[in-house]
């Protein structure tokens, strides 16, 4: 778990297997923002899931999409570095929220043989080029922190973009999209929407166990 480390993965506190009830628990912080879903639909991260995303969200301000999207590239880069089998698991539900920071969550059920309820709902337009699966999961990720809404097609349409306002939105989205061999994670990086963003003049906010994730801990290692 050490390899994981990273200002912009979200750490795995604990992890157990309980054979006889076939189930895996995964213990991570809790942040009090919950996920970029939550910021995207205005709702606490505690509200009922069942109804607090029914309704169609805000997109977020360029400069803020900018600068989540930097950070997540940048997490994204290093779990390929180290290894890791495309994440596949990138999308705003997985995103935890501190303070300016957004950190990566769900990338062990990679390791743990899940696979994305979007995998066959993208492989059509991947083709054979299976690596480009996070690309498409990161593309689809910044239209809906633009939009407010989920992208409901492998790749946008002309009506899809009727959504978005902001031309610098459009120019990154159609160079994540708009070609038969798409980008990597590190093309897209290097793209001039995310260039002038300076990621250093943030605080990166350390992560406290609370007392709830020291007492599940307890547990879990007792079970």
């Amino acid at each position: 778990l050490k390899l994981l480390e990273h200002p912009y993965i979200q750490p795995i506190e604990a992890l157990d297997f309980q054979l006889d009830k076939e189930q895996v628990v995964v213990v991570q912080p809790f942040s009090i923002l919950g996920s970029l879903k939550d910021i995207i639909h205005g709702v606490r991260c505690v509200d009922n899931w069942d109804y607090k995303y029914c309704y169609h969200g805000s997109g977020l301000p360029t400069f803020n999409i900018q600068k989540y999207g930097k950070q997540i590239l940048e997490g994204m880069i290093f779990l390929q570095s180290i290894g890791l089998p495309n994440c596949g698991h990138v999308h705003s539900g997985n995103i935890v929220i501190q303070k300016e920071t957004c950190r990566i969550s769900g990338y062990e059920n990679t390791l743990l043989g899940y696979t994305n309820r979007m995998f066959n709902f993208l492989r059509k337009v991947l083709k054979k080029n299976l690596d480009a699966f996070d690309t498409l999961c990161f593309g689809h990720l910044i239209y809906e922190l633009a939009s407010g809404r989920m992208l409901d097609a492998p790749v946008p349409t002309a009506d899809h973009y009727k959504d978005i306002s902001d031309d610098d939105i459009i120019d990154i989205l159609q160079f994540i999209f708009n070609t038969d061999d798409f980008p990597t994670l590190k093309e897209i990086l290097k793209h001039s929407f995310f260039r002038g963003v300076d990621l250093s003049t943030i605080t990166v906010p350390k992560v406290k166990k609370s007392p709830e994730v020291r007492a599940l801990l307890k547990s879990v290692k007792k079970g």
